[in-house]
Formats: structure tokens, C-alpha cells, sequence
């Protein structure tokens, strides 16, 4: 892969998907390209690869647009709302 005169190997595109080294910001932005995906979403830990379909992915930038565009408000609403979420999936703790 290629990007302004710079390549990335496929070795180094496994490495770091696979975690075995820390990527470099120019390699994760070549990876971001390679898979069309904006370079933040490089940047999401544990993030599962299968999850950026195409249809996933429209979803996830929406909603970090969404995010970005509204006021403060708004905002606590949204993360009140996916604190609840996230408190859905875990499990409980013994008593």
C-alpha cells in the first residue's frame, strides 16, 4: 500500500492488527485508508474488524457526527444514555 510516495507492508498491516507492535500514526492511517474507514476509528481499542461493514460502519459515523454537532445538553443525554447501555451488558457481581 502506498500513500504519498510512502508504503505500508502487509507484514506490518498483520503486526498491527494482530497487536504485536505499536502502530505508527502514518501506518494506521494507511490501514485506515486501505479499509475506508476515517483514521479515527484506527483508534478504538479492541476494535473488531468485522465491525466495519459497511452498513456498521455508516451507523458508528453517524452517531460520532451526530455527537460531535450537538450542544453540551444534548450530550450529557447521549452519554447518560450509553452509560445505561453499557451497564446492561455486564454481569453482575456476586453478593
Amino acid at each position: 500500500m502506498k500513500r504519498r510516495g510512502r508504503k505500508v507492508s502487509t507484514k506490518t498491516i498483520n503486526n498491527v492488527v494482530n497487536k504485536l507492535h505499536s502502530p505508527e500514526i502514518g501506518n494506521l492511517a494507511l490501514i485506515a485508508e486501505h479499509f475506508g474507514v476515517p483514521l479515527w476509528v484506527m483508534f478504538i481499542p479492541d476494535l473488531d474488524f468485522a465491525f466495519l461493514e459497511k452498513q456498521n460502519l455508516q451507523k458508528l459515523v453517524a452517531l460520532v457526527e451526530d455527537y460531535h454537532s450537538t450542544d453540551e445538553d444534548k450530550r450529557v443525554h447521549i452519554e447518560s444514555m450509553a452509560a445505561g447501555q453499557r451497564s446492561l451488558g455486564k454481569k453482575p457481581r456476586p453478593k
